[in-house]
Order: C-alpha cells, then structure tokens, then sequence
C-alpha cells in the first residue's frame, strides 16, 4: 500500500511540474481536469495523499486557472475598443493572478495592456472634449506693407464709423480652465 501511495504522489508531483510553464493557454483546463482526475484515482485506489501535496494540488489549480482566465481576457481584448468596464476586469484578473503567483510575464503583460486601454480611453475622452468645444471665429489679419506697416484700404476710409455692440466674451468651458489636463 505504501508502495502505491509513493508511485501516485509521485506521478502527482511530476505532473505539476510538467504544467509549472504552459505555451498554450488553451490547454490549461485540460491540464487542470488530468491533474484533478489523478488525484481522484488515488481516492479512489484508497491512497490517502500527504496534506502537504493536497495543498499543492489546490494551488496549482488556482495558478492554473488564474493564468488562463488572464492570457484568455488579453488575448480577447482590443485597445482600440477598451471601455472603462475592460479595465475593471483585467484590472480584477491581474490581482486574483497576483494572489496566486501566476508567472510574472503574464503579469507584466496584464499590466502594459491595462496601461494601455486607459491611455486610450483618456484620449478618446479629451478627444471629445475638443471636439465639443465651439469654434472660434477669428478677425482676417491685416495686410502689411514692405515696411510691416497695415496698409488702409479705401473702404475703411470711406466706412463711417459705426458703434459697435459690446459682444460676451467668449465662454471658456469648465474644463479648459486647467490648462494641465489640455495640454496632456
């Protein structure tokens, strides 16, 4: 019986090793489902496993499953078609993956990508923040001799002078008053 318990621990014990790095996420629920099921035939050959391996079983799982749903949610989402939404989840996705030490590269990468959406998010909301803004009519700069002095037309001359309604001054929107977020 000792015998068998080893030999199952230790293909246990293997396995996990063999998965610690998996290429294609596709795979990795079918990972999680063999691992699973390995410790299910050592239940049911009557094996009990060392509590220590049971622990390592559980955690596997989770970093397993973690990752996947990680490299599955960047794989799937588009800069360009980011939303505040998408980077709740990723955001959300990056910490429970953090909590289970999944491989720092997918980290890194989950972070870029959620730097990224939210660049483009705040460039699209500037963006329409400008266009919203209304067009400012301005006067036809006048024309200047070789001197670089304004040369009078004979109309202005002939032009009584009419006066003239005090226009508003033009209205400033709330957020171009911060000449920070404008200019970023």
């Amino acid at each position: 019986m000792q015998h068998l318990k080893l030999e199952k621990e230790l293909d246990i014990r293997n396995f996990i090793n063999s998965i610690a790095h998996v290429d294609n996420y596709k795979t990795i629920l079918k990972s999680v489902k063999i691992l699973l099921d390995k410790q299910a035939d050592a239940v049911k050959l009557g094996v009990k496993l060392d509590p220590e391996l049971a622990i390592a079983i559980n955690e596997c799982q989770a970093r397993l499953v973690d990752e996947r749903n990680l490299r599955f949610e960047m794989d799937n989402t588009r800069v360009s078609g980011s939303t505040h939404q998408t980077v709740q989840v990723l955001g959300d996705l990056i910490n429970e993956a953090t909590n289970t030490s999944v491989a720092a590269q997918y980290l890194e990468q989950g972070n870029k990508l959620s730097a990224q959406m939210s660049g483009n998010i705040k460039a699209r909301e500037i963006l329409e923040m400008l266009q919203e803004y209304p067009e400012r009519i301005y006067p036809d700069p006048p024309v200047l001799d070789a001197k670089g002095k304004p040369i009078k037309q004979k109309e202005e001359k002939k032009k009584v002078k009419k006066r003239k309604r005090k226009e508003p001054p033009f209205p400033i929107p709330e957020w171009a008053v911060e000449l920070d977020a404008v200019q970023q």
